[in-house]
């Protein structure tokens, strides 16, 4: 039985400790806190008030708390306080109308503030003053003590909305709230363009008409040998023609001479003029390609004198 009650003696003084440690803060802070309020420093004996109202919450020190936030002008958080402080005081003490005619008296001077949803409020979060409150808050009168109201909005995918309004005693106001505009969705990150690339485009366009230039140089330069030899040959069908006609009559080689040599004359003179074409337009285009050299593009002339064949005498 003793070994029992040992048992029972231990873990009930356990128990206890903590309770103790947390009464013996309380009474600590309560003390400093009556010390700063007949100093005058309300806002510190309001903060070691709440703190022992909070680790043991009790009539007398909401009743001093309540007497704290009225100092500071907090009338709404000193109205709630002395109601919350003739809850928990002993029937019988004095101090408990008193608390109860002061709160009637700050009722009357409390500013209250409504927030109305407006559209697309449905699934909003709001929050007032750092408290957040629930759909139920929504459209009713809340005490506020005088001053700022921040009141911040908040919906998923939405960007937060912060608004700011201000309440004198007595006064009432009504807020709208809603979420603010949509998140605008994050840019694509495009990859940098390398210097290569960029060039890419231009060397390949430059490419293809480098290459569609030699291709038109290349016919350019087969039409002036075509137009060549067969200006030879023309020479050499004139000089069979001096050779086979005199004056109006000509030998049978002499008239197969003349019309082989109108022929070779009219071919030889069109294969001169493309040919001399094609070279001019290949260079064109060899040398005003994207990635050909700028003086040369610069100083590119796109008209080119051709050269005139002139073949002495006549056929018949």
């Amino acid at each position: 039985m003793r070994l029992w009650g040992l048992i029972f003696l231990l873990t009930f003084v356990g128990l206890e400790r903590p309770a103790l440690a947390a009464d013996a803060t309380a009474e600590a802070l309560f003390r400093a806190g009556r010390e700063a309020m007949e100093q005058g420093d309300y806002a510190t004996a309001c903060n070691r008030f709440a703190e022992s109202q909070r680790l043991e919450p009790a009539g007398g020190t909401a009743f001093n708390l309540a007497a704290c936030f009225e100092k500071l002008g907090r009338i709404a958080s000193a109205w709630k306080t002395y109601r919350e402080a003739a809850e928990r005081l002993p029937p019988g003490d004095a101090r408990t109308r008193h608390a109860e005619e002061r709160a009637r008296a700050l009722e009357a001077r409390l500013p209250k503030l409504t927030l109305l949803p407006g559209p697309g409020a449905e699934d909003v979060a709001v929050e007032l003053n750092g408290t957040e409150l629930g759909a139920a808050s929504l459209g009713l009168e809340l005490p506020v003590d005088p001053g700022a109201q921040r009141i911040v909005v908040r919906a998923r995918g939405r960007e937060a909305r912060t608004m700011t309004v201000t309440l004198v005693e007595s006064e009432t106001k009504q807020v709208v709230v809603s979420p603010g505009p949509a998140i605008a969705p994050e840019p694509v990150a495009t990859p940098p363009v390398t210097a290569g690339a960029n060039d890419s485009a231009p060397s390949d366009q430059g490419s293809g008409q480098r290459t569609l230039g030699w291709v038109l140089g290349g016919v350019g330069v087969a039409g002036l040998a075509v137009s060549a030899v067969t200006g030879v040959m023309v020479l050499d069908r004139k000089s069979t023609v001096d050779e086979e006609c005199t004056n109006d009559a000509c030998s049978t080689k002499g008239d197969e001479a003349a019309a082989s040599g109108r022929t070779l004359s009219t071919v030889s003179t069109i294969a001169f003029v493309a040919g001399a074409v094609g070279v001019g337009v290949g260079a064109y285009f060899l040398l005003s390609a994207p990635d050909a050299p700028v003086s040369a593009r610069v100083g590119l002339r796109t008209r080119a004198a051709l050269p005139e064949l002139v073949l002495e005498g006549s056929f018949q």
